[in-house]
C-alpha cells in the first residue's frame, strides 16, 4: 500500500469482495469496479488493489501475455497492486473457507508452486537497485535514482533455497563500536560527577 507524504493511507479495492472462479472472472471484476472506485476515491492519484488469486487464477494469469496485458491496464488506469492474497488455495466464495484455508500446506508441491506463482506475478527489477530507500527490515521504497520497477525482466524465484543475509557486517560492527565507546564515555562522566559530589560533601563536613 502506498502512503502520502503526510503518512495517510490509501483505500484499496480487494477483489475477493466479488466472486470469481477463474482469472477471466477476476479480471472482469477489476476492469468493471476498480476504475470507477478510483474515480470516486482517488481521482488525482493512484488507487491500490488487493489482488486475491486462487492457485488456478495465478496459473492462468501467468499464461501467454496475460500478465503484461494486466500490467498495461493497471498503468493506463492509474491502478497498482498494493497486496496479493494467496489464501485459500481454491475458491474464496465457498460455504466453508477457514476450515481448509491452509490446505494444501507447504509440505505439498501444489502449495509451493502456488506460492512461487504469486511471487512471480509481483517480481520486479530496478535499474538502480542499490539506490532503493530502505524503509524497515526488508522493505524498500522507489527513489528517483533507482528508477521505476521493470516487470517481466530477468529474475527468477528459487524454491527450497535459503536467502543470504542483506546485513552489512562491517557497518553493523562500526555501529557497535561507536555505541560501546559512547557508553564508556557516559560511564566515565557519571563516575566523575559522583566523585565531584562526594568531594563537595566532604568539604561541607
Amino acid at each position: 500500500m502506498q502512503l502520502d507524504n503526510d503518512g495517510s493511507l490509501h483505500l484499496c479495492y480487494c477483489t475477493n469482495i466479488h466472486p470469481g472462479d477463474n482469472w477471466a472472472a477476476v479480471n472482469a471484476n477489476v476492469r468493471k469496479f476498480a476504475p470507477a472506485l478510483r474515480a470516486q476515491l482517488a481521482p488525482s492519484g493512484k488507487f491500490g488493489l488487493g489482488l486475491r488469486l486462487s492457485a488456478r487464477d495465478a496459473r492462468e494469469l501467468l499464461e501467454g501475455d496475460r500478465l503484461d496485458e494486466f500490467r498495461s491496464f493497471l498503468d493506463a488506469e492509474g491502478l497498482y497492486v498494493a497486496l496479493i492474497n494467496g489464501f485459500p488455495y481454491g475458491p474464496f466464495h465457498k460455504t466453508v473457507v477457514k476450515a481448509d484455508v491452509y490446505a494444501p500446506d507447504w509440505r505439498e508441491e501444489a502449495r509451493v508452486g502456488y506460492t512461487l506463482d504469486l511471487a512471480e506475478i509481483t517480481l520486479a527489477n530496478f535499474n538502480g537497485a542499490n539506490f532503493l530507500k530502505r524503509i524497515d527490515g526488508g522493505a524498500f521504497e522507489v527513489t528517483d535514482e533507482s528508477g521505476a520497477p521493470t516487470y517481466g525482466a530477468s529474475g527468477k524465484i528459487l524454491g527450497s533455497s535459503l536467502e543470504g543475509s542483506n546485513t552489512d557486517i562491517a557497518d553493523e560492527f562500526t555501529k557497535l563500536i561507536v555505541t560501546q565507546q559512547a557508553y564508556s564515555a557516559n560511564t566515565r562522566v557519571v563516575t566523575t560527577s559522583n566523585q565531584m559530589v562526594q568531594d563537595v560533601l566532604n568539604m561541607l563536613r
